[in-house]
C-alpha cells in the first residue's frame, strides 16, 4: 500500500511542476490593461507574428532596436498595401488594439516596470500615411480632481492612459489612471471614458466601482486589481505630506 502511495504521488509532480511553470509567466505577458480585446507585443522580445487589421489588408509588426541610450525599445510598424510606416513613438511593449472597421489604431505603449507606465496613441490609418490623433489632453481633461501627487502637483498631470475596448469603429473605451507609485493618493484608482471619433469627445464616464461592474470581463489585470477602498473611502489612502 505505501508502495502504491509513492508512485502515485511521483507521477504527480510533473503536474504540479507543470503548473508552477503556468503561474510564473512573466506580467509584462499578461493583458494590464484590455482584457481579450488587445494583441501584445511583449517586452524585450521581437514580435514574430503580424498583427493584422480586421479588413485582412492591414497589419502591424514591430522590430526590437538595442537603442545606446535606452536599451531593449520597440518600433512599431503599420503596413497598408505597399506600404509601410514607422510610428514615431517608441516603448518596451504595447497592447493592439484595431477598431473594427481597420480606420482606427489603438495603441497602449508600456516604457518600464513590466507595463505599470502605459500611454495611449490613437493613429487614423489610411493609404497615405498614419496620423497621431493625439488624445491624451481629451482623455485626462478634468481627471482626478480631488486627487494630489508629488508636491501637490495634480493627478491629471501624472494620469496615465490606456485603451480598454472598441465599442464599435467610431467608439473607443478607454481608460485614465493614477500611477502605482507612492507619492500619489488613490494610487491605481481609474476612471474609463469612452472617447467618440473623429471629434475626440468623451461620451461618458464611468468610475471605478461602475467600471468594474459594466466592463469587468473586459478589464486586464492592472484595471481588475485597483484597490476600491481608496474609491469607498478616499482619505484612507491619501499621501499624508500633501493634505
Amino acid at each position: 500500500m505505501k508502495g502504491r502511495y509513492t508512485v502515485s504521488a511521483l507521477l504527480l509532480l510533473p503536474l504540479i511542476a507543470a503548473s508552477a511553470q503556468l503561474q510564473k509567466t512573466p506580467a509584462a505577458k499578461d493583458p494590464l490593461y484590455s482584457s481579450v480585446h488587445s494583441v501584445i507585443i511583449p517586452e524585450h522580445e521581437r514580435c514574430k507574428t503580424r498583427i493584422v487589421a480586421p479588413d485582412g489588408v492591414r497589419f502591424v509588426s514591430a522590430e526590437l532596436l538595442d537603442d545606446p541610450e535606452e536599451g531593449d525599445i520597440q518600433r512599431i510598424r503599420v503596413t497598408v498595401g505597399e506600404h509601410s510606416f514607422t510610428l514615431d513613438t517608441k516603448g518596451r511593449g504595447a497592447e493592439i488594439l484595431w477598431s473594427p472597421d481597420s480606420r482606427y489604431l489603438a495603441v497602449t505603449y508600456t516604457y518600464c516596470c513590466s507595463g505599470f507606465s502605459p500611454y495611449l496613441h490613437l493613429y487614423e490609418v489610411s493609404d497615405s500615411g498614419v496620423r497621431d490623433l493625439e488624445v491624451e489632453g481629451a482623455l485626462k481633461e478634468g481627471f482626478g480632481s480631488a486627487i494630489r501627487c508629488d508636491g501637490g502637483t495634480s493627478a491629471q498631470q501624472w494620469a496615465l492612459t490606456s485603451a480598454v475596448k472598441w465599442l464599435d469603429s467610431s467608439h473607443l473605451l478607454a481608460a485614465v489612471q493614477v500611477p502605482n507609485v507612492s507619492v500619489c493618493d488613490s494610487m491605481g484608482v481609474f476612471e474609463l471614458r469612452e472617447m467618440s471619433l473623429p471629434s475626440l469627445s468623451i461620451k461618458k464616464t464611468y468610475g471605478q466601482l461602475e467600471a468594474k461592474q459594466l466592463f469587468g470581463n473586459d478589464l486586464g489585470e492592472n484595471l481588475r486589481d485597483a484597490n476600491d477602498a481608496c474609491v469607498h473611502n478616499p482619505k484612507s489612502c491619501w499621501v499624508a505630506a500633501q493634505h
